[in-house]
């Protein structure tokens, strides 16, 4: 009698260095969002709508970069229209000083979703700060 532990091709046992790529591809994705806005939201909702059955970790970092990619989309409508509303009552300097903030936005929407993947790809969860938890 021969004890093999390898499971056999047809298992369904997950490969761990797929599902690491597949938790860094949740994040990552979100980059697809510099060439049409959409992709910001749309990369990582089908990387968790396809992977989250197959990959558990998938469903947490899935969720994780949604949430995030949501929370910076609603900071930058209210950045817009803050500065909008109150550019009108400051001639201006109101769009100025929110077209700053939007800029300093995405530099840090950026380098937060670099880290989050870096992390993802080495195992990790990372989770991110100051974002609104709306899908559980």
């Amino acid at each position: 009698m021969e004890n093999n532990p390898v499971p056999s091709p047809t298992s369904t046992v997950p490969d761990p260095a797929e599902a690491r790529l597949w938790n860094m591809l949740s994040h990552l994705i979100a980059l697809t969002g510099l060439l049409g806005y959409v992709g910001f939201i749309l990369g990582p909702l089908l990387v968790w709508m396809i992977q989250r059955e197959k990959y558990p970790s998938v469903n947490q970092h899935g969720k994780e970069s949604l949430n995030f990619q949501i929370s910076v989309l609603i900071y930058q409508l209210g950045l817009v229209i803050g500065g909008l509303v109150i550019g009108v009552l400051t001639c201006g300097i109101g769009m100025w000083v929110a077209g700053v903030l939007c800029m300093l936005l995405l530099a840090a929407h950026l380098i937060l979703i670099i880290i989050a993947s870096a992390q993802a790809w080495s195992g990790g969860f990372y989770r991110y700060p100051y974002i609104l938890r709306l899908i559980q």
